[in-house]
C-alpha cells in the first residue's frame, strides 16, 4: 500500500484542528504521514498540533515557523522537506485545511482511482460546505473530466484545493512549488500553470467537508481573492519560472 502524504498548515484554528486530526485518523486508509507547519499558531492551537505529534511519533512530522508566513510559503517548506527526506515514487500527496475534515474513505477512494486512471495525475473530489457547528450547507458540482476543467480554467477554478490528490512521482519530475506572488489564489494560479502538462480530474462523490466561519481567510479578503482570480483568469496563458525549467525550488512566483 502505498503512503499518503498529508500537507496540512496551522494557523490559530484551536477551535476546528481537532475535528480535522481526527479524520485523519479515521481514515480507512491508514498508510499515511502528516506534514503539518505550524505558522507561527497560537499557543492553543501549538498544543493541539504538537500533542497529536506526541501520541503519533511515527506518523507525523512538525514544522515549526516563529512568525506566520503564509499558506504558499507554508507549503513550499513542507514540499521542502518531503523531498529532501522522503522517497516519493509509489507514494502520493494531499493538502488538507485545519478547519475542515474528511469522509473516512476519501483517501482509499482517491487512491483507489488514481491506481486505476493511470494518466491522471491530481484527482478531486465533491465537497461539502458546512458551518461553524457541523450544519450541512450544499455540496459542490465540480466538473469531473480534464477536458471540461481544462476549458474552465481559463475562467475561474474548477478544482478545490484541500479535495485534491496527486502522484509522488508527478511530484518527483516536475518538483512542483506554489506561487508566493499571489496570496489568497495561490492554487487557481498553480492550477493554471501546471495546466499545459496535467490531467485533472474530480470525483463525483462528496469526500471532504469545507467549513465557512468567521476566521476564515476568504470571509476577510474576498475582494482581495477576487481580484487576484481576476487577474489570473487574464492570462493569455500560463508562464513560470523559464521554459527550460518549469520548476525551481528557490524561484516560487510567477512570471506574468
Amino acid at each position: 500500500m502505498g503512503k499518503v502524504i498529508v500537507i496540512l498548515p496551522v494557523f490559530n484554528m484551536e477551535d476546528f484542528l481537532g475535528y480535522c486530526l481526527r479524520s485523519l485518523v479515521a481514515q480507512t486508509w491508514e498508510n499515511w504521514y502528516l506534514v503539518a507547519v505550524d505558522d507561527g499558531a497560537n499557543q492553543i492551537t501549538k498544543r493541539i498540533l504538537h500533542d497529536f505529534a506526541r501520541q503519533y511519533p511515527q506518523k507525523v512530522k512538525v514544522i515549526s515557523q516563529k512568525k506566520n508566513i503564509g499558506v504558499a510559503r507554508s507549503l513550499n517548506r513542507a514540499l521542502d522537506w518531503i523531498e529532501k527526506e522522503m522517497e516519493l515514487e509509489g507514494k502520493w500527496l494531499m493538502r488538507l485545511d485545519a478547519d475542515d475534515f474528511m469522509a473516512t474513505n476519501k483517501m482509499e477512494r482517491q487512491v483507489e482511482e488514481l491506481t486505476r486512471r493511470e494518466k491522471v495525475d491530481w484527482l478531486g473530489c465533491q465537497f461539502g460546505e458546512i458551518d461553524w457547528q457541523n450544519n450541512f450547507l450544499e455540496q459542490s458540482n465540480l466538473a469531473k473530466n480534464n477536458m471540461l476543467i481544462q476549458l474552465l480554467l481559463q475562467h475561474h477554478c474548477p478544482l478545490s484545493h484541500p479535495t485534491l490528490m496527486w502522484r509522488g512521482s508527478w511530484q518527483k519530475k516536475h518538483r512542483f512549488r506554489y506561487p508566493t506572488n499571489y496570496r489568497f489564489a495561490e492554487d487557481y494560479a498553480a492550477w493554471r500553470a501546471i495546466a499545459p502538462y496535467t490531467v485533472f480530474a474530480n470525483l463525483g462523490e462528496v469526500l471532504y467537508f469545507k467549513r465557512y466561519h468567521a476566521k476564515q481567510i476568504s470571509m476577510h479578503f474576498r475582494a482581495e481573492q477576487m481580484r487576484e482570480t481576476l487577474q489570473i483568469a487574464s492570462w493569455r496563458r500560463a508562464k513560470i519560472f523559464s521554459k527550460q525549467t518549469p520548476y525551481s525550488p528557490h524561484a516560487h512566483s510567477f512570471i506574468v
